[in-house]
């Protein structure tokens, strides 16, 4: 965000061109503009009963999805709903529809001032007036606890993602980014590296093996997440307990974190994802979301990728609301069945 004590933009203006990066595609003339990620996302309040769907950004069959979430998820309950009033971070989520569990995911949340990392803790408010969502790019404006905001965005393609988090000058506390690996009663394992300006692990949670018979009691999701921005405080987290300065941990609603000074003004994370193991994930993220590529540019890689795709098929006289309907279903059944190996 501009510091207006350095008569640079306004924040008002700032948030206006962050809005730019997301509306540039939908002025082209592929059938993309069409798809509304938030159909099937609202939870009627007269029988309770919705789509079960998600605003998930990742290129065709990806491996990975990722979306903004507003409440933990389960078998039958996705992480995102409409309604939901707080941001809880963006999730990489292996969850193929509502009816099913979610396996091996890893959650990337930010805050200023004190680190929180539990669930309960870490939320933020956000309006649907400063969010956005297509298949290639999601946006959402947050506010903190001292009426700060924070712009969070995200593109992902099929392993790996790139994460932006912009903090608003004004606020002059720390800046936080906690990634969580494990639930309650889920054991897994998180590593700082402070060199390499990493976060790696891995989550072997299965929600699915509730409904039997088959445990795969070997599976893990590995992560890596690398920030371009260095480290003045690291630390692990079992819920809310912090443990300042450890550089790797493991056990069950397990989280690492990373404090950032208080003049920064953005962070980028990019995350790869393995069910192999650590060092294939970080190969996946060096080969789909180099270090010198902008999430802009990868952005531009997935609108390509889904336009392929969804340009195959044209509408003759269809109203608007026909083809926001049809493209938007073509984009939830080129979802699955998702890339699976490696």
């Amino acid at each position: 965000f501009f510091d207006n004590e350095k008569d640079e933009l306004p924040e008002v203006l700032f948030l206006l061109l962050l809005g730019i990066t997301s509306t540039l595609h939908t002025c082209l003339g592929s059938n993309v503009k069409y798809v509304n990620p938030f159909q099937g996302t609202l939870r009627p309040k007269r029988d309770g009963n919705y789509g079960g769907m998600i605003p998930s950004t990742a290129s065709p069959f990806a491996m990975t999805r990722w979306t903004p979430t507003t409440r933990e998820n389960f078998v039958s309950r996705c992480p995102y709903l409409y309604d939901g009033e707080y941001f809880y971070g963006f999730m990489g989520t292996h969850q193929p529809a509502v009816w099913m569990g979610e396996s091996a995911q890893v959650v990337v949340s930010t805050g200023t001032g004190s680190v929180k990392t539990a669930f309960a803790d870490r939320g933020l408010k956000y309006s649907h007036e400063g969010e956005f969502s297509s298949p290639y790019y999601y946006k959402t404006i947050l506010e903190t606890d001292t009426g700060s905001h924070i712009a969070g965005e995200v593109t992902a393609v099929s392993r790996s993602s790139a994460i932006r988090f912009s903090y608003e000058a004004s606020d002059k506390s720390d800046r936080f980014v906690s990634i969580q690996a494990t639930r309650d009663g889920i054991d897994g394992m998180v590593q700082v590296n402070p060199s390499t300006r990493e976060i790696s692990g891995y989550n072997p949670e299965r929600q699915d093996d509730v409904l039997g018979p088959f445990t795969a009691k070997d599976f893990k999701g590995y992560f890596v997440a690398r920030f371009d921005t260095d480290f003045s405080a690291y630390g692990t987290a079992h819920g809310a307990e912090l443990y300042a300065n450890e550089s790797s941990d493991s056990g069950s609603l397990l989280s690492a974190y990373v404090v950032f000074p208080s003049d920064t003004k953005h962070v980028n994370i990019r995350v790869g994802v393995s069910y192999i193991s650590i060092e294939q994930a970080r190969l996946n993220l060096d080969s789909e979301t180099p270090d010198t590529m902008s999430l802009e540019e990868i952005s531009t890689v997935v609108y390509n990728q889904w336009s392929e795709k969804l340009d195959l098929v044209t509408l003759y006289n269809a109203t608007e609301d026909d083809a926001a309907i049809f493209y938007t279903s073509m984009y939830h059944a080129l979802q699955v069945s998702s890339i699976v190996i490696i």
